[in-house]
């Protein structure tokens, strides 16, 4: 034993030597057991995961200022709340279903670190789900609405039911409004496709196809005359080749 505890310690370190990123040790305001009663506490380590999930957060407009009053906050209400320190899985699972709309930007930043996984088991759960969706009979699913299904599986429990609803009344308008517009896009081609076939006529077009129409009309009549006079004077034709 004495020889198997120094390399698994080894190899235990080299498997988890990303943990010595110093991003890992400002998500102990995340724990409400961590918590001091110094009045600035937590502030440093906000600030320092808001500088370090500046991207993504600057998307999701976050304000580093009201994150900061949210976070005074939200500990007067941990404490009045909960005379017991709670489970921190039970309190985020809790705020960010039911109090999201009280501390908007705090639960923003509190999302990106409850996503930081401690193993790859995330990732494999993540490729078992991809397996399940992406059966022989979804197999002309777009990337698009893949990539959409499995963010829906991945934040359904942490979605709340409006942010759901919003979210499939926000997808259904978009789907219509695209359906809508290949619609109009193909009337369109359909539209400029008759009107390519279509001649266009001009002033001395119209005048040369009157002009031809009338010359039908009266080469066709004189003909019928014509015929009408051979026909009624039958005697002046027999005459004519008799005399020949």
């Amino acid at each position: 034993m004495s020889k198997v505890i120094p390399v698994l310690v080894q190899t235990l370190k080299a498997r988890f030597a990303n943990y010595d990123d110093a991003i890992y040790s400002k998500t102990r305001w995340l724990n409400p057991e961590l918590w001091c009663s110094e009045r600035e506490y937590g502030i440093e380590d906000i600030t320092a995961m808001a500088a370090h999930f500046a991207k993504p957060l600057e998307h999701a407009s976050f304000n580093l200022a009201s994150a900061l009053k949210e976070w005074h906050s939200f500990k007067i209400y941990v404490r009045s709340h909960y005379p017991k320190l709670p489970d921190p899985k039970c309190l985020w699972k809790s705020v960010l279903s039911i109090r999201r709309e009280e501390f908007p930007n705090l639960c923003k930043l509190a999302s990106l670190a409850i996503c930081i996984s401690g193993s790859n088991s995330t990732a494999e759960r993540t490729f078992s789900v991809l397996t399940n969706i992406l059966s022989d009979k979804h197999l002309s699913m777009r990337h698009s609405t893949l990539d959409d299904s499995l963010i829906v599986y991945g934040n359904d429990g942490l979605w709340s039911v409006k942010e759901k609803e919003e979210s499939l009344t926000a997808q259904y308008r978009s789907t219509l409004k695209q359906t809508t517009g290949e619609r109009k896009l193909v009337n369109q081609r359909k539209d400029r496709n008759l009107t390519r076939k279509l001649p266009v006529i001009n002033h001395k077009s119209w005048l040369t196809l009157w002009l031809l129409m009338m010359t039908v009309i009266l080469t066709a009549t004189h003909l019928s005359q014509t015929k009408n006079f051979h026909f009624q004077n039958p005697t002046v034709t027999e005459r004519i080749e008799f005399n020949a």
